[in-house]
């Protein structure tokens, strides 16, 4: 019997076997393939479809590992792969600064969480047309202004009276935050704040805070892997995620946007939502195309508590953490406010000049502690020979896909008071 016989003999008794062996090592040649875009230097130990996502896990996201690289590479700029995705991971301050001041490289990264973050994940006329929007009514609604610190001195007399309940007593301060710093937003956004006691309000941060803890992380190393969305069960949390998005809009956004469609006056627009229904209203019968409707709406309000509730109450978290590291710090932080304004009303803005202590203390925190040490994944728009970076001219394509790392910049808390 020939060769070639007992090949054909083998191949047809075992068809299966050899069928999946054939598609394995097809796609794994084809991943191994180099790519015809030059990139800066990569991280070893690429694994086929999922890159370099082992590198992140519970406590980390990488970035002492890339910044380590970095070091190692000699190149302020490197090339590392989440799945199939080639991601430039920017560490110096010159490449930062071109490429975010740059419009080609404002582009919004498309995967599998494109319908859950809807908004986050958006670029192009209708993220440009609602970003207009948001900036122009949060100004007009006080953002950066008297008003809005009003709403915050208001919220933290809530905040000093929750807090004399714990008085010597332990407590978790994570549902705390996010309570204080949601009802901010809410101020804006409903035009009032939720009582911490107020049933649904409490379900909307039990939802978003297990979404961060929980979901998100998952969901998005999920959505990096090929073939993740059709895999059975939830084991990404992409379910779980849109679920609680979903409980969200039903429980306070949706409830609250009708309730502003019933007390709407044009001349008397107190909040984001009466805002955007003026806004809905004018384009009503606009033969332009434009997304204001209420289910945009219902995107923009999750994009405003999303974007500023984890942040200012991690921050916060941050310095409370800080300060029981650093007694001393915190005392002459407590002697300065008491100097200047003493303890019988909140400071303001105008007290910025008087405090100049707890002024650098607060930066201090916030450079120790970064709250997102690798910044969102940024896309290149359009194919450019204008991005020059330190290594000298780079032509960049739409390939790309760029984040910054300020990883480095992590200080320890066991640092000596001063």
């Amino acid at each position: 019997m020939g060769l070639t016989s007992i090949i054909v003999e083998t191949v047809s008794t075992n068809i299966t076997p050899v069928l999946v062996f054939s598609v394995i090592f097809t796609l794994f040649w084809r991943y191994q393939q180099t790519s015809p875009y030059k990139y800066p230097p990569m991280l070893p130990w690429k694994l086929p479809f999922i890159g370099h996502l082992t590198f992140f896990n519970a406590k980390s996201t990488g970035e002492h590992e890339f910044w380590e690289a970095s070091k190692s590479m000699d190149s302020p700029i490197i090339t590392v792969h989440l799945g199939r995705l080639p991601i430039l991971i920017l560490h110096s301050y010159e490449d930062v600064k071109e490429c975010f001041s740059n419009e080609d490289f404002m582009g919004r990264i498309k995967d599998v969480l494109k319908d859950v973050f809807n908004g986050l994940l958006r670029d192009g006329p209708q993220w440009k047309e609602q970003r207009r929007f948001a900036l122009h009514a949060l100004r007009d609604l006080g953002l950066g202004k008297n008003r809005m610190e009003h709403q915050i001195q208001d919220e933290c007399r809530h905040l000093t009276k929750y807090l004399d309940e714990y008085l010597g007593k332990p407590m978790n301060p994570t549902m705390m935050t996010n309570t204080v710093s949601s009802n901010i937003i809410c101020a804006m956004v409903f035009g009032h704040r939720f009582d911490y006691s107020d049933l649904s309000f409490k379900r909307m941060m039990f939802l978003m805070n297990e979404n961060f803890t929980k979901n998100m992380r998952k969901a998005i190393l999920g959505s990096f892997i090929p073939g993740t969305k059709f895999i059975p069960g939830d084991f990404f949390c992409f379910k779980k995620l849109a679920d609680n998005i979903e409980e969200i809009k039903g429980t306070i956004l949706r409830p609250e946007y009708e309730e502003h469609l019933k007390t709407y006056d044009p001349n008397n627009i107190g909040d984001f939502i009466h805002a955007f229904i003026r806004e809905q209203i004018s384009h009503e019968n606009s033969t332009e195309e434009h997304w204001f409707n209420s289910q945009q709406l219902m995107w923009n309000m999750d994009d405003l508590f999303s974007a500023g509730t984890e942040t200012t109450a991690t921050t916060l978290r941050w310095a409370f953490l800080c300060m029981i590291h650093h007694p001393k710090v915190q005392k002459r932080v407590r002697a300065e406010i008491l100097e200047a304004i003493g303890a019988e009303r909140l400071p303001s803005m105008h007290d910025k000049k008087l405090l100049s202590y707890t002024e650098a203390t607060i930066n201090e925190i916030q450079r120790m502690c970064l709250i997102t040490p690798l910044g969102g994944p940024i896309h290149v728009t359009e194919h450019t020979t204008q991005f020059k970076l330190v290594l000298g001219p780079w032509p960049m394509s739409m390939q790309y896909t760029m984040t910054l790392n300020t990883g480095m910049n992590l200080s320890s808390l066991n640092q000596r008071d001063s």
